[in-house]
């Protein structure tokens, strides 16, 4: 009987001590339990939001006088449009994905021609680089540009002597009515200058000029919101004896007589599609009541002014220099030293049209009859 209690004992005893090392090596699971991880926090993105760069850049530029009054208009325009399409994003985050973004939605639009999306993007690529250096971002929209093939069918042309001899006597029409000299007016600039439809509209009485004892118009951007296409745009330009004997210096002298500064106050200023948007609007509707097609445009007075001149054998520098090409590296400095008024006089009296044709107006009256009473055109 002791034996069985001793070796009961004994038994129990080992089954402890084997149990017990088992119950130290198997630790419970919160004895195991890993502390919880903090999740990893993204780097802070202290870069500015688009519109604070917008702010700093466009005040620089308005400090330094970079930009003329029209195109700070332009500008504002284009960077708050740009907040718009891509939000008002961090700089950083300004990735080619968004310099996708923004160019596809104006191609998805549709409204807007080639050359005028380039000019978008390009205002967007002067900002990121402007800002590159100074927040160590890239520029995305570097590179990016929209190319256009056009073909000739789709380019503006050169119109005929009769077109011309057509739109002129038609314009003499609108003489009657007061407000609006311009439309009497910039259909014959157009014809014996070739300048551009804005150059003309923006023009100042203080553009007009005696020089050299001949009176000349003095394409220039001097005055508030006036504006060039390039530097070479700027030049003086004779004024036609045809000009002369239509009246052109009487009517600029009773603008000033009335006070006014500008040729064509009627035409507003200091809009941000420029001095030339409402006379084109106007000239669009104008041309159409004459029978002009769709390639057939103000600009085309000025296709027809540089067709005649090449064709009556002036040289080509010659010509640039009159209507504003540009032709290599010829300035207005250059251009003004080494081309007197009295050189471009001939260039200018072989803009001829043969208005005083007398078939040629009796065949316009006769087709202005068709369309109908010319009265109805200002009503345009």
């Amino acid at each position: 009987m002791l034996e069985q209690l001793t070796s009961h004992a004994k038994g129990d005893g080992t089954q402890q001590l084997q149990s017990a090392p088992q119950s130290q090596s198997a630790p419970s699971d919160k004895t195991l339990a890993e502390p919880p991880r903090q999740k990893a926090r993204k780097p802070q993105d202290d870069s500015p939001r688009l519109s604070e760069v917008i702010r700093l850049f466009t005040a620089e530029k308005r400090r330094e006088g970079a930009w003329r009054p029209h195109e700070i208009a332009h500008n504002d325009f284009a960077y708050g449009e740009l907040i718009k399409i891509v939000g008002d994003i961090r700089l950083s985050q300004f990735d080619g994905r968004v310099a996708l973004k923004y160019k596809q939605h104006f191609l998805n639009a549709g409204k807007l021609a080639i050359p005028t999306i380039n000019k978008r993007i390009g205002k967007v690529k002067n900002l990121l680089q402007w800002a590159a250096p100074y927040y160590g971002t890239q520029n995305p929209m570097q590179g990016i540009t929209l190319k256009q093939k056009r073909h000739v069918r789709d380019q503006r042309k050169a119109v005929s002597d009769d077109m011309v001899r057509r739109l002129l006597i038609a314009a003499r029409g609108q003489e009657k009515y007061e407000k609006t000299p311009f439309k009497r007016w910039l259909p014959f600039l157009g014809a014996y200058t070739g300048a551009r439809i804005a150059e003309l509209a923006q023009l100042y009485l203080d553009d007009l000029k005696l020089i050299d004892g001949y009176p000349c118009i003095h394409i220039q951007a001097t005055q508030p919101y006036q504006s060039l296409k390039t530097p070479s745009s700027e030049r003086i330009i004779p004024i036609h004896p045809r000009l002369i004997e239509e009246g052109f210096l009487v009517f600029a002298e009773a603008r000033r007589t009335a006070g006014h500064t500008r040729l064509f106050p009627e035409i507003p200023a200091g809009n941000r599609r420029g001095f030339g948007h409402k006379p084109s609007l106007w000239f669009t509707k104008f041309r159409a009541k004459l029978g002009w097609g769709e390639r057939e445009t103000f600009h085309s007075l000025r296709h027809t002014v540089v067709t005649k001149l090449k064709r009556g054998g002036f040289s080509s520098e010659l010509v640039a220099g009159l209507v504003g090409h540009s032709h290599g590296s010829i300035t207005f400095d250059r251009y003004g030293k080494e081309y007197r008024v009295k050189d471009l006089i001939s260039l200018i009296r072989a803009i001829d049209y043969d208005l005083d044709k007398t078939e040629a107006e009796q065949k316009t009256n006769k087709s202005l009859s068709e369309i109908g009473d010319i009265a109805m055109l200002d009503r345009l």
